[in-house]
């Protein structure tokens, strides 16, 4: 059964990059990631216990449903023509995005050793390896506690992964915009690593991917060697310093890459083999990552009387090494809404995400950066939902974006109004 879904997903992946003409079309993007993840899972030995053949089946659903959704938009959008939402940018508009970009930069260096301190206030001095342990277990305490407040500080460390999104996007190559590129990036990697987090700088670095294949057209192979390097390095360094899986303490850089190796199967994978158990026993896990998580926890800072359950979800044994307490995208949809909910969800992302790749291909600079946000969640399904529980970063970059490129246009539209009525 493992054979024929990742022949299926494989065969997809061909068809929907044929229909689109290319692979970062998200039906053929879904197809193929997920025909990599059992395929590594294949190979994994026994690493983990084996998915039953209704799961592997409803894996295979799940992606043809998504697929369904997405050529229903395509096809649409091939038989109708479709308003241009790409704001004209006059060089005087590009300027002030420029020096929009350079205010959000000085925001994040000024408030960078703000943020040290800040970090450092949480922990006793423990020594470099102790300060990543601990920051790490303080950052997963305060996550559940501080649902019903706004903090500056863990605003300024979401805007530390979207500066580098939008400078990135107004890279034209010449060296006054490159090494903002790269200070962006650096800041961003501090940031990151002031929390001894991994999530967030993977999604920055998948993000800068889809926003430089969108750029080029297509990807090169230098920037892609670049990020993923970047990628290694910073997944090795972290689990290393925190000492997750079997990494020794002890042990040299190079003596514990086979357990950092381990360690990337274990959460690259270990959300398809946990998701198994949820599929047969439902109710067996709290279903805490819903859909309305979201909603419940903008409506418990207003209200503190709002139950919202704990963001990190209960264990499951998934393999001989332990357990893992992520299950896939898939955790968000069936516990709640059940087979054909799930479906009727992943008809619905299909179709969105299109219509948002379509409005990036189109060279929308807010369709382009929004899609490159949504194809880091893309990549990440097998982990966790990081597509309908990500709409505060979501919505956070959407509001950037307009007041970087339309802010000023809607001024201009209302003035045109106001002058008209006065007229008539």
């Amino acid at each position: 059964m493992l054979a024929l879904v990742i022949a299926l997903l494989g065969t997809l992946a061909f068809v929907n990059r044929r229909v689109a003409g290319t692979l970062l079309y998200p039906p053929a993007m879904f197809a193929a990631l997920w025909a990599i993840y059992l395929s590594l899972y294949a190979v994994s030995g026994s690493l983990f216990f084996a998915i039953g053949d209704d799961t592997l089946f409803f894996y295979a659903w799940c992606v043809c449903a998504f697929s369904a959704g997405g050529y229903v938009v395509l096809l649409l959008s091939r038989h109708r023509r479709t308003q241009n939402f790409t704001p004209e940018i006059t060089d005087q508009r590009r300027r002030r995005i420029h020096l929009f970009l350079d205010l959000l930069l000085l925001v994040l260096i000024v408030g960078l050793p703000f943020y040290v301190r800040y970090i450092l206030s949480l922990i006793s001095d423990t020594g470099l390896v102790g300060f990543f342990i601990t920051i790490r277990a303080k950052m997963v305490e305060l996550s559940d506690e501080m649902l019903d407040t706004v903090s500056f500080m863990d605003n300024l460390a979401v805007l530390a992964n979207v500066v580098p999104l939008l400078v990135y996007y107004e890279d034209d190559g010449t060296r006054a915009r490159r090494w903002r590129t790269w200070l962006s990036l650096v800041l961003a990697l501090v940031y990151n690593l002031l929390t001894a987090g991994r999530a967030g700088f993977v999604s920055l670095i998948l993000s800068l991917f889809a926003l430089h294949w969108l750029k080029e057209k297509k990807p090169n192979w230098k920037v892609i060697t670049a990020l993923a390097l970047a990628f290694v390095i910073t997944f090795a360094a972290i689990a290393i310093l925190v000492r997750k899986g079997d990494v020794d303490k002890n042990a040299s850089f190079v003596e514990n890459l086979p357990a950092v190796a381990d360690g990337f199967l274990w959460y690259a994978l270990g959300g398809l083999v946990g998701f198994d158990t949820i599929y047969h026993h439902p109710t067996q896990i709290e279903a805490n990552q819903n859909l309305d998580r979201y909603f419940r926890v903008i409506a418990k800072k207003f209200d503190n009387r709002i139950e919202v359950p704990p963001v990190h979800s209960e264990y499951v044994t998934i393999g001989p090494g332990g357990n893992m307490n992520v299950y896939t995208a898939y955790f968000s949809y069936y516990p709640q809404l059940g087979f054909f909910g799930t479906t009727l969800v992943l008809l619905l992302l299909g179709a969105f995400l299109v219509w948002t790749f379509l409005a990036a291909q189109s060279r929308n600079p807010q369709a382009a950066i929004l899609f490159s946000v949504l194809f880091a969640g893309l990549v990440l399904t097998g982990y966790a939902e990081n597509l309908l529980l990500n709409l505060n970063f979501l919505a956070k970059m959407f509001f950037v974006t307009w007041l970087m490129y339309r802010f000023r246009f809607q001024l201009r539209t209302l003035h045109y109004a106001a002058s008209t009525a006065t007229l008539a």
